[in-house]
């Protein structure tokens, strides 16, 4: 990674590993870390990133994919699921839910660019929503988990295993007029 890299992250609160990355960025010489984004973004992970960002001194935007996602949505079970694990409790106390934050796509939209990449660890909802939102005549799957999307510099678009970690580098408008060119993306 070369310095001044530019990146936005995506993330969600299932286990350690997204939160010991944002302190990674946060704190790497080399990385601007432009914005967060959080799938699906409850207040409770929305508190989680905003302590982190606190601590480490930060103020930068915060997105959330869904910041009123109930688990179950519609059935008889529906109820609120914080989307956080015990780990972050532990390792930040119990934190108070907190609503503050912007539209994910919103936010991508607003920082990424042909100097940022996007990374992400979080099944892709951010990044779907703004292909949605900026490509609005062509087919999409309905959903953009588990499968993940590259964007790579020499223009080719191609899924990625599940559980990869996405570089994103480039105008999400690049990367719209190119699924429309190609007729949409296969979720196979």
């Amino acid at each position: 990674m070369p310095p001044n890299t530019n990146l936005v992250f995506d993330m969600e609160t299932g286990g350690p590993d997204d939160v010991l990355t944002l302190i990674l960025l946060l704190g790497h010489p080399w990385v601007n870390l432009k914005a967060v984004t959080i799938t699906p973004g409850t207040p409770h992970q929305i508190a989680v990133v905003r302590e982190v960002l606190r601590l480490m001194e930060t103020d930068i935007p915060v997105g959330a994919f869904n910041i009123d996602h109930m688990k179950a949505r519609g059935q008889p079970d529906e109820h609120y699921v914080s989307c956080v694990s015990a780990w972050h409790w532990k390792f930040l106390g119990k934190l108070d839910p907190v609503r503050e934050a912007e539209v994910g796509s919103t936010v991508l939209y607003e920082n990424l660019g042909s100097d940022t990449q996007l990374v992400t660890g979080a099944p892709v909802k951010n990044l779907g929503d703004l292909i949605r939102r900026i490509t609005p005549d062509i087919q999409h799957p309905d959903s953009f988990g588990p499968t993940r999307i590259v964007f790579e510099m020499d223009g080719k678009v191609q899924a990625v295993e599940p559980k990869d970690t996405v570089w994103f580098g480039g105008d999400p408008k690049q990367l719209a007029d190119m699924l429309a060119a190609a007729g949409g993306v296969s979720n196979g």
